[in-house]
């Protein structure tokens, strides 16, 4: 990968990168520092929306109460254990459920055990629920029911699972880092975290889930963030970088 990775900067008219910290990367392991566009990525905001007046929540939550979401790869880099650790840091009698969307990749084919080890370890196996993979709708079903969407990544270029969440109208509870501060605006569409520290994520997350002007600033907010940023605002971004480098190649042509 670092090869190809290496040969298409080197090589290549232009580079797309989904967020300037992926440009930044680009420049920082492979030293190019031209002909790099960022166009970030869009989200499908019909597929992705808030729960609508009337419609019923995601088919698992009976009760139609506020839960976390957790919605990745199960693996370390993802930083699920963190998200685990969070709830065991929330008081017993306000805890809600966390919701775990995801299954482990081949190469990490035991990190779901040590998962399921942990919750039992901390007490929380009546409030952590694996669900495995899911169907895009069937995301979006989930998303739109939970009151946080939980990101403790340890790198992520951008974070499209936060813009998903946004769309949705839950805001994010993530980490700093990569390019999710350009798919998170902290304070205003959802809350960014500096540490790892499981009381510091509990209190963020407690603090949308039970601040009610909080999480409809939040909420108001996110929706309107990720409405611009549709697939079509993403298509025109490329289609400009796309015909800029063939006007430049016809040009250079025609001298």
């Amino acid at each position: 990968r670092v090869a190809g990775e290496a040969l298409s900067a080197r090589e290549s008219d232009l580079v797309i990168a989904v967020s300037h910290a992926e440009r930044r990367a680009v420049e920082l392991r492979y030293h190019r520092f031209d002909g790099i566009d960022v166009v970030h990525p869009g989200v499908d905001t019909e597929q992705f929306h808030p729960l609508r007046e009337g419609q019923r929540h995601w088919a698992w939550d009976d009760t139609g109460g506020c839960y976390f979401l957790f919605a990745a790869r199960l693996q370390p880099l993802k930083g699920p254990d963190l998200a685990i650790r969070m709830m065991a840091e929330i008081p017993e009698y306000d805890r809600p459920q966390l919701i775990v969307a995801g299954e482990a990749s081949a190469d990490f084919a035991d990190y779901e055990a040590s998962l399921h080890a942990l919750v039992g370890e901390l007490g929380l196996t009546d409030k952590v629920t694996f669900l495995g993979s899911q169907s895009r709708d069937e995301l979006a079903s989930m998303l739109r029911g939970a009151c946080a969407l939980i990101n403790p990544s340890y790198s992520e270029t951008f974070g499209i699972i936060c813009l998903e969440a946004e769309a949705s109208g839950v805001p994010p509870i993530a980490a700093r880092t990569g390019g999710i501060p350009e798919a998170v605006l902290d304070g205003k569409t959802g809350i960014l975290l500096d540490d790892r520290d499981p009381a510091s994520w509990a209190a963020a997350a407690q603090s949308v889930r039970n601040d009610g002007a909080l999480r409809q600033r939040l909420t108001s907010a996110a929706r309107e963030f990720a409405c611009q940023h549709t697939w079509t605002v993403m298509a025109q971004g490329l289609e400009d970088s796309y015909r800029r480098v063939i006007a430049a190649f016809n040009e250079g042509n025609r001298a």
